[in-house]
């Protein structure tokens, strides 16, 4: 039975020399290399007694020896090491677990992943600033018109300084107040629903005046806060814009349900008959208007014969006519002279209006319209709804219910007389008669137009610039934790 080492007295201790007879046994070389003996002592060969005192406390605590003990003394342990695969020199320590085992992370890596994530989604956020603070100088792209001839032309306008030449529409101009400043909204007119600008009201400016030069920030439309409310003016002030077509593509339209109307370059568009709000059919028969000056011609029977003596068809306007209902000045006009029609093509017209001054003893031109004879071209504009028209074997055919345009006249046995009405209460026309025809297209803001921020420069996206870089590279640092961590994982695996 072997005592363990604390148990044995000093005076039980066997000798050097008899030491390996009262094992029964010789050392063998294993022994001699671990420089232990059978019964568990120290080796006089490989530990030197004046060894440090502190080294031999710390190969006590890693050897153990009740291993030794069992079944076998040494023998039967250094059996059981060998067995278990175990390093007899490793002491219980297992350095290539100790060097190879995963590293504890500093922080955790789904914390890691998080931090990165949020990281590219704030950096795609402030983007568009860094990308403008990346500007120099203005980029002159030209006049509008050109520009927006290409239909996708001005989405690489966006978030870059620019300058670009245009036409303000100065009729449906706007006030803005945004924080502590003031602004001015105004649609650039070749940019139709497409191109805008926002100017800063500046004192001592009129609210009409405007440069047709805009330099400054050029902006996606639906990404200014105050899109919303642009939307909503537009939609309550009526704007349109108008397309001039030929009879033909108004028929075909009518048909199809679109019409094919060409710019002012050479790129066409379709418009749907459901945004056309009106249809304007401007209708000139070869008359013309001649106003006789009050002063010259001071009754109507003085007027009347100096109209006879031109031997056309003529009448007189005795009111304003429901075709100048719109026209302010109306009434003044009537108080200047007497207004008369007669059939005088473009041709003719000037050379009527001089005999009259010529007959009248007007010598020469004056200022003052109630002297001498005025005459100016007469022509008929019928406002009405797409569905009102129909065209069919070279005439068209107006609805006239809720129009206030007169019917204009036609000759009758030498007189010129108001033409009536059909039976239907549609006025009948020759389609040649037919000068003009303007669609009027509802006018919707698109959402994906652009805006010009004028003034706005990039050194006022330094703090964006900054807070880019600096998220940036939080981000690209999470990131590769991350990706070490993964590595790792797929070392071990």
């Amino acid at each position: 039975m072997s005592i363990p080492p604390n148990q044995r007295d000093s005076d039980d201790v066997p000798s050097d020399e008899g030491r390996a007879d009262a094992m029964g046994a010789p050392e063998t070389p294993e022994h001699a290399a671990l420089g232990v003996d059978e019964a568990g002592g120290k080796s006089a060969g490989s530990l030197d007694r004046d060894v440090d005192e502190d080294l031999d406390e710390d190969l006590d605590e890693d050897l153990d020896l009740r291993e030794f003990e069992g079944a076998g003394g040494l023998e039967g342990a250094l059996s059981r090491m060998r067995a278990a695969d175990r390093d007899p020199l490793s002491l219980g320590w297992d350095e290539e677990e100790e060097e190879l085992g995963p590293a504890k992370p500093r922080r955790h890596p789904y914390l890691a992943a998080v931090v990165a994530a949020a990281s590219v989604a704030l950096c795609a956020w402030v983007w568009p600033d860094f990308r403008f603070w990346l500007e120099s100088t203005p980029r002159d792209v030209g006049d509008a018109q050109a520009l927006f001839d290409t239909p996708e032309a001005d989405a690489a306008l966006q978030n870059r300084l620019v300058t670009v030449a245009g036409t303000p529409d100065v009729s449906y101009a706007a006030r803005l107040r945004i924080g502590d400043q003031s602004y001015r909204f105004v649609r650039i007119l070749e940019g139709g629903d497409r191109l805008f600008a926002l100017l800063p009201d500046e004192a001592g400016t009129r609210s009409d005046e405007f440069e047709g030069l805009f330099t400054g920030r050029a902006k996606r439309l639906s990404d200014v806060r105050f899109f919303d409310e642009v939307v909503t003016y537009f939609d309550n002030q009526g704007v349109t814009r108008t397309h001039e077509v030929s009879m033909d593509a108004l028929v075909e339209g009518v048909r199809r349900g679109f019409v094919e109307v060409t710019g002012d370059g050479e790129t066409s568009q379709r418009v749907a008959l459901a945004d056309i709000t009106r249809l304007n059919l401007v209708v000139d028969r070869g008359e013309s208007k001649i106003v006789l000056g009050r002063s010259t011609w001071p009754d109507d029977e003085t007027a009347q014969a100096a109209i006879a003596g031109l031997h056309v068809p003529w009448a007189q306007l005795r009111s304003a006519g429901a075709n100048e209902v719109d026209d302010p000045n109306a009434s003044i006009k009537r108080s200047y002279g007497r207004r008369f029609v007669v059939v005088a093509p473009a041709g003719t017209r000037e050379a009527m209006v001089a005999k009259l001054n010529s007959d009248a003893g007007v010598t020469r031109e004056s200022a003052d319209p109630k002297i001498g004879a005025l005459g100016v071209p007469q022509r008929y504009t019928y406002a009405v709804r797409p569905s009102a028209v129909t065209a069919r074997d070279g005439s068209v055919e107006i609805d006239m219910a809720g129009v206030t345009t007169s019917p204009g006249f036609e000759t009758r046995d030498g007189v010129l007389v108001e033409r009536a009405l059909a039976a239907n209460g549609r006025l009948v026309l020759d389609a040649g008669d037919v000068a003009r025809i303007e669609l009027e297209e509802r006018l919707s803001v698109d959402r994906d137009g652009t805006i010009i921020l004028v003034g706005r420069t990039p050194e006022g996206q330094r703090t964006a610039a900054l807070m880019f870089v600096v998220v940036g590279l939080v981000g690209l640092f999470n990131m590769i934790a991350v990706g070490i961590f993964i590595r790792r994982r797929r070392d071990l695996a």
